[in-house]
This record gives C-alpha cells, structure tokens and sequence, in this order.
C-alpha cells in the first residue's frame, strides 16, 4: 500500500508476471489450433472450445483479451485442484497397496499392446481406463 515492494515481492511479481504470459501464449495458441482445425477430439470438446464458439456466435459479449483471462484463470485454478487430487491419490495409493497393483496392471495391460510399448494420450480415457477414472474420481 505504501509503493515499498521488497525484494521477495518483486521476484514473486516477476514470476506470477512470466506464469500469466505462458498461460496466455497458451490461450493464443489453443485459439489458433482450432481455427486452423488441429485440434484433438477432448480439445476439441473442452470448455475453451465451447466459449470460443460462443464468442464466435455472440460477437461483442467477451472480447478476445477478456476470453484469454479467463482461460488464465482456469489454468492456474487447475494447477491447483490438480495438484491436490494428485496429492490424496499418492497417499491413497501408498495406503492400499491391492489398488495401486491393479491400477499397475491397468496400465501394463495397455502399455504393451501399444505399437511403441509407451503409454498414450488415448490410454488414459476413460474408455481405455475405466479403473484409473473410478480411482481418481474416489480421490476427489
């Protein structure tokens, strides 16, 4: 309030600064993926998907910089509902042993019948994964 910012302010200031850019370069970048059409099937499906079509359908009702905040906003919440969930899984994990070995096995089972014998984007859907979903749903 006094105009003092210390040195620990402004290395934070600096660094919430640089966040707030990467999220926003990513916002752009989503924005120009899916007017050139190169978006994934859950990109595609997603929140930000939608509120550009609805930007699109209502021009004049969020400008392109309002869209972009939000679209910070929503990352840097998701960081941390993320972060939380994966926290309690970890811990939940470490607690029953029986559910992280089937969790393992899951994932072993698609792995290997994968051409490259690495785990993909489409494994972990929820139709690839049922039993990873019910255990993160479990978890939140």
């Amino acid at each position: 309030m006094l105009g003092i910012k210390p040195a620990q302010y402004k290395y934070l200031e600096n660094q919430f600064n640089i966040s707030r850019q990467v999220a926003i370069d990513k916002v752009h970048s989503f924005r120009k993926n899916k007017e050139e059409g190169n978006l994934s099937k859950a990109e595609s499906t997603s929140y930000s998907s939608h509120a550009i079509d609805r930007q699109k359908a209502e021009p004049g009702s969020v400008s392109n910089d309002e869209l972009a905040e939000i679209g910070v906003l929503m990352l840097t919440v998701a960081i941390d509902t993320t972060s939380s969930i994966l926290n309690w899984c970890v811990v939940h994990l470490s607690l029953n042993q029986d559910v992280q070995q089937k969790l393992y096995a899951a994932f072993s089972i698609n792995v290997n019948k994968s051409e490259k014998g690495e785990l993909s984007e489409a494994m972990l859907l929820k139709a690839a994964a049922p039993y990873l979903h019910a255990v993160l749903r479990e978890n939140h």
